[in-house]
């Protein structure tokens, strides 16, 4: 009997340490950020409760990655800039067994609203209602409309934007909120006894790696005949089904907490955090979606070159799971920057 009590306790001594390392690993993916000069995170730091006043996320579709590389040649007068290139690939997710539907990404939000609270219950932080959130003065008198300065296509990315619960979109992962708004969201965080957060995520199906390389060799002067140079330029691109919450490198956008005492802070991601699962069916390039370049608007300040796109084939439930998993390690990340804050 001794000794099946001392295994029992040496395995589970062994998990603990695992899990609290984890916990320590995740953490380090949040980077707490706030305005001031001399700012030190203490919202999460005392962290015993969050209101989800926001949980809302954009779905990649197309993901595209560009890099423009240029040269520094040597002058009489130091080093100028020289020839440059620029290398792009395009990724689009393609379900094979029909087109995500609207109710397919709210599931998807949803569960991670869902997720968020239940493991903020579980890790011993209070949380509260949808029911509470939405009664309270600051999120009924909120305009719901969405952001008409943030297009849904840009720099050859696509993406479709949902809120859990079918709620309002409060913050868009981008700067605050003005004085009075301010103030009403202090009197909803004394009023729910919790700090009140805004959530904002981006799931991409894609992970894009883009180099360039510009060399040019040789000598050229207009005293020396048959004098020469080449330039070389080289691209390499590779594109992975690789489905993860961007960091905030990728997005320039974060989460938002908010307290009683008007005080605010960032929540960045500071690394993409993984779903860790395989989810694509398959993996080819389509030169046909190339886009097709105009002689009238070919004058460029430097070279382009484009790689065949790349579709990345999968199922609806593929695509689901494996979304739903990657806001869940979001969420875990939340958490365990607070527990480990706490603990420091």
């Amino acid at each position: 009997m001794k000794k099946l009590l001392l295994l029992v306790f040496v395995v589970f001594a062994v998990k603990t340490n695992a899990q609290t390392e984890e916990q320590k690993n995740l953490a380090k993916a949040v980077n707490i950020t706030g305005g001031g000069t001399f700012f030190k995170p203490k919202i999460m730091k005392e962290l015993n409760a969050l209101a989800l006043a926001q949980v809302m996320v954009d779905f990649k579709n197309i993901s595209s990655k560009s890099i423009t590389e240029r040269e520094k040649k040597r002058t009489l007068f130091g080093k100028a800039p020289g020839k440059a290139a620029t290398a792009t690939v395009t990724s689009y997710l393609e379900t094979t067994d029909g087109d995500l539907q609207p109710k397919d990404y709210q599931e998807i939000v949803d569960h991670f609203y869902a997720y968020f609270q239940e493991h903020l219950s579980k890790n011993g932080l209070k949380t509260s209602s949808w029911a509470d959130v939405t009664n309270e003065e600051f999120y009924k008198d909120a305009e719901d409309k969405k952001d008409e300065d943030r297009a849904e296509e840009e720099k050859g990315n696509s993406w479709v934007t949902y809120i859990a619960n079918n709620g309002k979109e409060l913050y868009n992962g981008e700067g605050g909120f003005g004085f009075m708004k301010l103030k009403k969201i202090g009197k909803m965080s004394e009023s729910l006894n919790a700090p009140v957060a805004f959530i904002y995520a981006v799931v991409d199906f894609a992970e894009i790696d883009v180099a360039v390389n510009v060399n040019t060799s040789g000598y050229k002067s207009s005293w020396t005949p048959g004098s020469s140079q080449t330039t070389t330029m080289k691209s390499q691109t590779s594109v992975s089904a690789y489905m993860k919450t961007s960091g905030f490198g990728e997005s320039f956008r974060n989460s938002l907490v908010i307290d009683e005492k008007l005080r605010a802070e960032n929540l960045q991601l500071n690394q993409a955090l993984p779903a860790e699962m395989d989810y694509a069916t398959a993996l080819t390039e389509d030169p046909s979606r190339m886009k097709k370049k105009s002689k009238l608007f070919s004058v460029s300040l430097s070279k382009k070159m484009e790689s065949a796109p790349v579709i990345i084939s999968t199922t609806i439930s593929n695509y689901k799971a494996a979304a739903k998993k990657a806001l869940e390690r979001y969420a875990d990340a939340i958490i365990a920057k607070a527990i480990v804050m706490k603990s420091e």
